[in-house]
């Protein structure tokens, strides 16, 4: 009876039934085989949800980036307007202020992978920034005026066996790993994309100046600053495009899931017309076993009561 009373109660409350090798005997292949198929599924949902992970990662700080960029940028640009050298001074300081803090941003990781350094995703993607303003400072050093500055800092943005091989320690763009059996979705956003590369070669002309480039030459410092907003405002519009194309992705990976998720729910009815019990089948029999049960108990205990004067009676 407890035996009965185990099965019926977990048979009603999971509507399946209690041993599904002896229920279904030759079609048990058939079982076996879809629940392999619910288990790719339940996979690749993990896998869709790592990389809406990274996307919201990466996002966050295309905006933080694109927020301190944006609004430098047009303070840079109305330098030449300022007649107090200060103002070229205190735009410097900030620019520094945020070219390491965008640096900082692009070295940023989740669950320990780095977020732009592409496959070489376990070591940082940039060098510290003081390390790259240094390296460029030397290579803009002699420079008399903000468009040799503009020139120097531009081209070793720009060489392959510059910014490329000093300041960019990450590899080529991930490769996209499978979220259905047809799809395969990538981030393909690193530190070296043209967009961010921009953005870092505005803020790094601007920074320069904080280091004391164009020493005592005001209408060239204001130049310089101007020019460096300048570079900031165009990288922009390249900002705002690189992430829509992450939007693009997460909008791939939600009609990807909505498949997913379809799929799943079509091979679960297939399962439960598999190893599916009655309902009401199974609380009847249940209800049955412990009704006879309790009778059992009844008949032992008044078993136990009986005496030699109950017999004669």
């Amino acid at each position: 009876m407890k035996t009965a009373i185990n099965r019926s109660t977990t048979e009603t409350t999971t509507g399946l039934v209690h041993r599904t090798a002896t229920h279904l005997t030759a079609r048990n292949d058939s079982l076996v085989a879809l629940e392999a198929s619910l288990q790719r599924l339940d996979a690749y949902a993990q896998a869709r949800g790592a990389v809406n992970l990274r996307i919201d990662a990466v996002q966050s700080a295309l905006e933080a980036i694109d927020d301190m960029s944006s609004a430098l940028s047009v303070d840079l640009m109305n330098a030449t307007a300022s007649a107090h050298a200060v103002t070229v001074d205190t735009l410097a300081r900030d620019s520094a202020t945020r070219f390491e803090a965008t640096v900082g941003l692009l070295n940023g990781r989740l669950a320990e992978r780095a977020l732009f350094a592409g496959r070489a995703e376990a070591g940082p993607a940039l060098r510290p920034a003081q390390q790259i303003l240094d390296e460029l400072q030397t290579v803009v050093a002699g420079a008399v005026s903000a468009a040799d500055v503009e020139t120097l800092a531009g081209a070793w943005f720009d060489d392959p066996a510059g910014f490329a091989a000093f300041a960019y320690l990450g590899g080529d763009a991930a490769p996209g790993i499978p979220v259905s059996d047809t799809d395969n979705v990538a981030v393909p956003v690193t530190a070296a994309d043209p967009a961010l590369r921009d953005t870092l070669k505005g803020l790094a002309m601007a920074a320069l100046l904080d280091r004391g480039a164009l020493a005592g030459l005001d209408a060239q410092r204001k130049d310089l600053a101007a020019r460096a907003g300048q570079v900031l405002f165009a990288a922009g519009s390249d900002r705002t495009m690189l992430a829509a194309s992450l939007g693009v992705v997460a909008d791939r990976l939600d009609r990807i899931g909505t498949q997913g998720a379809a799929q799943r729910s079509g091979l679960e009815i297939a399962r439960v017309g598999l190893i599916g019990v009655d309902p009401f089948a199974s609380a009847t029999r249940l209800q049955e076993a412990q009704r006879q049960l309790e009778s059992v108990f009844a008949i032992t205990a008044r078993m136990s009561r009986l005496n030699l004067m109950d017999f004669l009676r």
